[in-house]
């Protein structure tokens, strides 16, 4: 599981915190807007997601990029959402190196403050229009 969250936050750092896209300077809020556009193009363009994992795993063999992004694609929610038994799954894991994870509660970690801004926005709605994610 780790191997994946490394991926995603990896792309999502990648595309995310450089103006890949006509966007405006990184405000905070812009800065959550580019996180969501770069989760969009985790969904619907594997060639670019292949070409950033290329060059900042130094990866070049196209099996070994393909094989990790059909495992990755799987795993993440098109809209940025975490399920909760997700949570409690890496808790779970975690729990038995360390058993303090037992302590917490998924719903304790995670703040869907900025996920719900940019869904009353409609940006997240204007964003996907249009578009089916893989």
């Amino acid at each position: 599981m780790s191997k994946i969250l490394t991926l995603s936050g990896l792309l999502i750092w990648t595309l995310g915190a450089q103006p890949v896209w006509p966007a405006t300077a990184c405000s905070e809020c812009s800065r959550r807007a580019c996180m969501a556009e770069a989760a969009k193009t985790l969904h619907i363009d594997k060639e670019i997601v292949a070409q950033v994992l290329s060059k900042y795993l130094r990866i070049e063999d196209r099996k070994v990029l393909d094989l990790a992004y059909n495992a990755e694609i799987k795993a993440l929610e098109p809209r940025m959402e975490l399920k909760l038994e997700a949570v409690q799954a890496i808790l779970d894991d975690v729990a038995q190196i360390d058993p303090r994870a037992k302590k917490f509660k998924p719903q304790e970690l995670y703040d869907r403050r900025y996920l719900d801004e940019l869904e009353k926005s409609g940006f997240l709605a204007k964003l996907w229009v249009g578009t089916t994610p893989r």
